[in-house]
């Protein structure tokens, strides 16, 4: 779970390894929202990739999941971060 400490838009960022368009995506759901498919560019080193989907959370503790939708993606990091911030 994430703790949000003040309201408003989030990104989900992912740092990943997605080696070739067969292993480049993975599911994320935040609470009980929507199961959303997410597609990295291919890399074969770590690199950073924003979710494109924005998320409007209230103060508080979250539920955050990540599911498998293809083998072969590797996932490093995860940040949840106000739209106009980088990791």
């Amino acid at each position: 779970s994430v703790y949000v400490t003040q309201g408003g838009d989030y990104r989900l960022w992912v740092r990943t390894i997605a080696p070739d368009y067969t292993s480049d995506s993975f599911f994320v759901r935040i609470d009980r929202g929507a199961v959303i498919p997410f597609h990295v560019p291919g890399s074969r080193t770590w690199a950073w990739q924003k979710l494109g989907a924005s998320f409007a959370l209230p103060a508080g503790r979250h539920e955050l999941s990540i599911g498998r939708r293809e083998d072969g993606i590797a996932l490093d990091r995860l940040e949840l971060r106000p739209p106009e911030c980088t990791p």
